[in-house]
């Protein structure tokens, strides 16, 4: 009598392999139902999964459902931007429902950086995040460069405005020994706390202006 102990033990990884071949030779082979429901255990099974999600895409387009695969794709996307079969069938899709002359441009020119990053994002989400800092925001919704460039500029403008509200409390705990050090930096003083504002509200509206774009693409 052989106990279960003795039964060989499927790991994840191979299970999930299984399951994506199963799905793959489904559809190749036309049965729907087979590869949707080898789908839907592969999602259960591994939520973050690129592979999953754009499996999961396959299925839905050849179920004709070219708005949920896109969906799909797109998710597949965001979780690895380097999946280059995701953005080629997102691509094409997008392609075939005819969304938009920029979008159509945009993807014949091979350009699909503006259809990176995760879908949904919620716009208010991401004007919080750039009031909490600026960058955030940018950083939250995909653009990169631009967070890192509206971070650095922050920080550049923060250290003064903090020294000069902070010079005050320096000098009552260290003397006269500090004051000419602790004198606030009169216009500049007040020019960089006009630009940090100005930073943080440029921040915040770009980042609920692309998170809305985003949003309804």
């Amino acid at each position: 009598m052989t106990s279960d102990s003795d039964e060989p033990l499927v790991s994840a990884e191979e299970e999930f392999g299984r399951l994506a071949e199963q799905v793959a030779r489904a559809l190749h082979f036309g049965r729907l139902s087979e590869a949707s429901q080898a789908v839907a255990r592969l999602l259960e099974m591994a939520p973050e999964s690129t592979t999953a999600h754009e499996l999961y895409g396959d299925v839905l387009r050849a179920q004709g459902n070219v708005k949920a695969a896109r969906e799909a794709y797109r998710k597949s996307m965001a979780l690895e931007p380097a999946n280059a079969d995701a953005e080629r069938k997102y691509a094409e899709l997008t392609l075939q429902v005819a969304e938009s002359p920029s979008d159509r441009a945009a993807l014949l020119a091979g350009d699909l950086s503006k259809f990176r990053g995760a879908p949904h994002k919620d716009p208010g989400g991401a004007a919080a995040r750039s009031l909490i800092f600026p960058g955030l925001g940018q950083l939250y919704n995909g653009d990169f460069e631009l967070g890192v460039g509206l971070a650095v500029a922050a920080l550049a403008l923060l250290v003064p405005v903090l020294l000069w509200w902070a010079a005050p409390l320096v000098e009552a705990m260290l003397g006269p020994m500090t004051r000419r050090a602790a004198e606030p930096p009169g216009v500049w003083g007040w020019l960089s706390v006009v630009a940090l504002i100005a930073v943080y509200g440029y921040s915040a509206v770009e980042a609920y202006r692309t998170a809305r774009a985003k949003g309804s693409g």
